[in-house]
């Protein structure tokens, strides 16, 4: 087994699961570098609300179709911590519009938006991508080349939970400890998938209970 898994939310392989479709208590701010055009999407440091579409069960791991955060329950949070793995820091995410049918009547969950400190380092010509451009400005970049992630070897802070913040900040990774807490505490919605492996978007990814 890989030592180490890249791993988020499978709402696209997975059915019957509550999925964010938007963020809107605060909504999130823009701004557009001056220099590239990029936009940069800024959250309160607070947390917010949520507008939940379809499902009839609440997943351990939300996705959200207005940007790609990592989104937990609270029994999630709670069992990392109890493991000792408590390298991120935590916001509330609350549900403030329900629209699917089946679970007005289930209250959600905590949930927890996940800001991760473990570091990498992701080797860009290992994994087959090459750098298109680069703003000087604000630091932007975009890539073109395989879709895989390998890490430059001894780049890892030795941490459970980590991500390469400069490189691809809303990619998590994380050891085998927490793919094997995922399947012993029945984390639903869960996709995890081998670091370094070619990813292959179609699977369901990983079987880890």
């Amino acid at each position: 087994m890989s030592q180490f898994f890249e791993f988020g939310d499978n709402s696209h392989h997975t059915r019957g699961y509550a999925w964010a479709y938007s963020i809107d208590d605060p909504p999130p701010s823009y701004t557009t570098c001056d220099a590239c055009g990029a936009i940069h999407t800024h959250f309160q440091p607070g947390g917010f609300g949520v507008k939940i579409e379809d499902g009839s069960k609440w997943p351990d791991i939300l996705g959200c179709g207005h940007y790609p955060l990592l989104i937990l329950s609270g029994r999630v949070v709670d069992s990392l911590k109890a493991e000792g793995i408590a390298n991120f820091h935590t916001a509330p995410v609350h549900v403030v519009r329900n629209n699917s049918r089946r679970l007005k009547a289930v209250a959600p969950p905590a949930y927890y938006v996940i800001d991760t400190d473990g570091r990498c380092q992701i080797d860009l010509q290992a994994s087959g991508l090459s750098v298109v451009s680069a703003c000087a400005a604000c630091g932007h970049r975009l890539y073109t080349g395989a879709a895989m992630h390998s890490m430059v070897p001894g780049s890892w802070d030795g941490t459970d939970l980590f991500r390469d913040a400069d490189n691809f900040p809303m990619v998590n990774f994380c050891t085998e400890r927490v793919f094997r807490l995922a399947g012993e505490c029945r984390w639903t919605n869960f996709r995890f998938e081998p670091m370094g492996a070619p990813l292959d978007h179609s699977s369901r990814g990983m079987k880890y209970m």
